[in-house]
């Protein structure tokens, strides 16, 4: 199930449910190794001319990772250190961060944008819950059972863009464990649709905190910047993707 619930007495059954067979499938994990006919997480098969030396990737607990060169920027976005925003100082004066937000450099702008760094060194999903270790993921997911929305392709206007329903599982093992590095034989995008991953796999929203900072108030309204949406919004950040 990947729909909202229609009530919350619903999504609260609901919760339970998937509550008591994570519960199970933890327990499982504690007893003697049994005839279980659930195969090993394996990665897509990328390409034929891997050296047979090589060990087998599809054995290493972690993703695989790429990059590609940082775009020239013209105007880049200033940089500090959350350790350096949250200095109070001794004379009264605003922290580092209230005065980035209330004493703008520029008032006719307001507060400019502001890259904060180190301010989720302490989240357990980097430390001692990572989700960049595919075994934890599973283990958080009833061992990858738990159903998710995913869209496929590259871009919304590509004719052959779609939606579907999976298991977590098979979308690590389809999209999330493949070597960008090499031949992917036509394998085509794929990504979690937009979605509440937390309302839909609640087990790990306490790896992650929300910084204060994502509750803090805006500077007033200034003349250059544009009027906000009337549209209703949350009491809280959002963390839908």
């Amino acid at each position: 199930m990947v729909g909202a619930p229609a009530s919350e007495s619903l999504r609260l059954a609901i919760d339970y449910a998937m509550h008591l067979l994570q519960k199970m499938h933890e327990e499982s994990l504690h007893e003697e190794p049994s005839t279980s006919t659930q195969p090993p997480l394996k990665r897509r098969k990328t390409s034929s001319r891997s050296s047979s030396s090589e060990p087998s990737p599809m054995y290493r607990d972690r993703f695989p990772t790429s990059s590609i060169p940082p775009p020239p920027l013209s105007n880049p976005i200033p940089r500090v250190s959350s350790t350096d925003l949250n200095f109070t100082p001794d004379d009264g004066t605003p922290d580092p961060f209230s005065k980035h937000m209330h004493q703008p450099r520029d008032c006719t702008l307001g507060a400019e944008p502001l890259i904060i760094t180190h301010s989720i060194i302490t989240w357990p999903a980097l430390n001692q819950k990572p989700w960049s270790s595919p075994s934890y993921l599973l283990t958080q997911t009833i061992n990858g059972r738990r159903l998710i929305p995913i869209e496929i392709g590259r871009s919304y206007v590509d004719p052959d863009w779609g939606q579907k329903i999976t298991t977590f599982k098979t979308f690590l093992t389809d999209y999330m464990l493949s070597d960008p590095t090499s031949s992917t034989d036509g394998q085509k995008t794929g990504y979690l649709a937009q979605h509440n991953l937390f309302a839909q796999i609640p087990t790990l929203r306490s790896d992650i905190s929300i910084p204060d900072y994502c509750h803090s108030h805006p500077h007033h309204h200034t003349p250059a910047a544009r009027l906000p949406s009337t549209k209703n919004t949350a009491n809280h950040p959002s963390t839908s993707p």
